[in-house]
C-alpha cells in the first residue's frame, strides 16, 4: 500500500500547498515506477532495504491481483494530481499484462510468478483488477481496458454475484467467504455501472453491499476490562469494528475505508439505508483512534 499512501500524501501536499510533502510523496511513486516493474509487466509489490540497497522479495503470493491491483490505482490516484509520463507508462504496462491474462470467459488468475506465469490458477480474483482497469480507461481513453473490465464483470456476475460466493478478498485467506470480498464485488460493480451506465450492475452491487455489512458489528459487544490479554481500549466500544473471514473470530477496522462506497451506491439507488450505514462507519470505525489522546499513541 506504499504507492496510494503516497498518492494521499501527494493530495496533502497539494491541498496545503507544501512543496516538500510533494517532493516526498513523488520521490516514493518514482522509486516504485523506476524499480520494481517485470519486463512481463507485473510489478514486485515488497522490498527490503539492506545496506542502502533495495532486495526484492520473491514470493507469488505477494504478486496476488488484490495486492497488485490496489497499488497501482494508487499510481493513478497519484498521476491525476501530478501527471507525469512515466506513472501513467508504468500503469499502462500493468493494464496490458491483465487484458494478456484474461481467458476467453472474461476470467483471471489470481496470482503469477514475476515471468508472468500463472502460480494460482483459482479465479474468484477476477473482479480484484476491474477498477484499476476502469481508472486505466478513463487515464488513455483505450477502450481496450474498459471491455477488459466488463468481460471479468460479466465472469464474476455468473460466479459470484448468482452463487451469492465472495471468497477470497483477504490474501491470506483466499478460499473461504470473507467481508473483503464483498466490498471488492460492490467496488467493481459500482464502478462497472458508473463506466456504462447500465443498470444491470446496480443489483449485484447492492447484494455485495449488503452481504460485506453483515460482517460489521452495529452493538456494542463489551469486552472484559479484566483480561491481562486484552488490548483494545476499555473505554471504546466495538461499534464498526468487523469480522474478517469465516472459521475465524478475527475482528479489523478494515470498514472505516468503504464510507464512499457506500455513500456511491446511496446516490445510484436512492436507498437511505446505505446512506444511514455509511454515516455510521464513518463515525464507528473512529473507535480505535486516539483523538483524545487517552490511549497512549496519539499522532505527534
Amino acid at each position: 500500500m506504499a504507492i496510494p499512501a503516497a498518492a494521499f500524501l501527494l493530495r496533502h501536499g497539494v491541498d496545503l500547498r507544501n512543496p516538500k510533502l510533494q517532493r516526498r510523496a513523488e520521490n516514493l511513486v518514482d522509486l516504485w515506477v523506476a524499480k520494481s516493474m517485470t519486463e512481463a509487466g507485473l510489478p514486485r509489490t515488497w522490498y527490503n532495504i539492506y545496506n542502502n540497497s533495495i532486495t526484492w522479495r520473491m514470493n507469488p503470493k505477494l504478486s496476488h491481483l488484490r495486492i497488485v491491483s490496489d497499488g497501482m490505482r494508487g499510481v493513478l490516484h497519484a498521476w491525476r494530481l501530478q501527471p507525469k509520463s512515466s506513472w501513467l507508462q508504468y500503469a499502462t504496462k500493468y493494464g496490458d499484462f491483465l487484458v494478456s491474462k484474461q481467458a476467453p470467459d472474461g476470467s483471471l488468475a489470481a496470482a503469477y510468478y514475476w515471468n508472468g506465469s500463472v502460480y494460482a490458477g483459482y479465479k474468484n480474483a477476477t473482479d480484484h483488477p476491474i477498477p484499476f482497469l476502469i481508472e486505466l480507461f478513463w487515464a488513455t481513453g483505450n477502450t481496450t481496458y474498459k471491455k477488459a473490465a466488463l468481460h471479468a464483470g460479466e465472469f464474476s456476475l455468473k460466479t459470484m454475484h448468482s452463487k451469492y460466493s465472495y471468497v477470497g478478498g483477504a490474501v491470506d485467506n483466499p478460499n473461504v467467504l470473507d467481508k473483503e470480498a464483498g466490498v471488492l464485488a460492490l467496488r467493481a460493480f459500482l464502478a462497472l455501472f458508473e463506466v456504462s451506465g447500465d443498470k444491470a450492475w446496480i443489483a449485484p452491487a447492492a447484494q455485495a453491499a449488503t452481504y460485506a455489512e453483515t460482517w460489521t458489528y452495529s452493538w456494542n459487544i463489551p469486552i472484559p476490562k479484566d483480561d491481562p490479554g486484552t488490548v483494545y481500549p476499555a473505554n471504546r466500544t466495538t461499534l464498526g469494528a468487523s469480522l474478517i473471514a469465516t472459521g475465524q473470530s478475527g475482528a479489523d477496522n478494515f470498514m472505516a475505508v468503504t464510507v464512499y462506497d457506500y455513500y456511491r451506491l446511496y446516490l445510484i439507488t436512492d436507498d437511505k439505508h446505505f446512506l444511514d450505514f455509511a454515516l455510521f462507519l464513518m463515525d464507528a470505525t473512529k473507535q480505535v483512534l486516539d483523538w483524545d489522546g487517552s490511549l497512549g499513541y496519539r499522532f505527534r
